[in-house]
């Protein structure tokens, strides 16, 4: 088993923007979402770039895009000792995630401060992963001959820990989490 540090859903830029310091630890992985292309202001695009930009020159394949980098499905994940690191919104429905994925960067004013509370106060709530994404999931882990799958994007209140068809799905918390896999 090796330790990793594991930063998700950080939505750096975004309206609700955790302020967790990214530190290029031993085994650091940035599992997606970590700057928001989707929710940041119009204005604010050039400094969304610059900041994807930058962390994907400091962590290279072991910064993972999330759907709100808006960077479409390049570094969607990356494969170490058995384990598929990955964002997870593509096993969660991947037409609906595809597609955001390819859209502008930048939002107006009502989306960021209206839409963006409303879909924020509705991730406050505990989710539990569905059968689909579980099924998808270990599907994606066993094609790329791993045995444990590790996302984020759920934003559950807790580390989400299960066994299904044989792989050991991982669901991480917003912000940095260390993990022993």
């Amino acid at each position: 088993m090796n330790f990793y540090n594991l930063f998700a859903d950080l939505h750096l830029h975004g309206p609700y923007a955790r302020k967790d310091k990214i530190d290029n630890l031993k085994n650091t992985i940035l599992i997606g979402d970590i700057v928001e292309g989707a929710n940041c202001k119009k204005k604010d695009i050039p400094l969304v770039e610059k900041t994807i930009k930058e962390l994907t020159e400091k962590f290279g394949e072991k910064y993972i895009y999330g759907n709100h980098e808006r960077e479409g499905i390049k570094n969607n994940h990356y494969i170490e000792n058995g384990i598929y690191f990955t964002h997870g919104d593509l096993e969660s429905n991947y037409d609906k995630w595809m597609e955001y994925r390819f859209k502008p960067k930048g939002a107006g004013w009502f989306k960021r401060n209206i839409w963006s509370k409303i879909v924020n106060e509705f991730d406050e709530l505990d989710r539990e992963p569905k059968t689909d994404f579980l099924i998808a999931a270990s599907n994606v882990a066993k094609k790329n001959g791993c045995k444990t799958y590790v996302a984020g994007h759920f934003h559950p209140k807790k580390l989400i820990d299960v066994t299904y068809n044989g792989v050991r799905i991982v669901i991480v918390p917003r912000g940095l989490t260390v993990i022993n896999l």
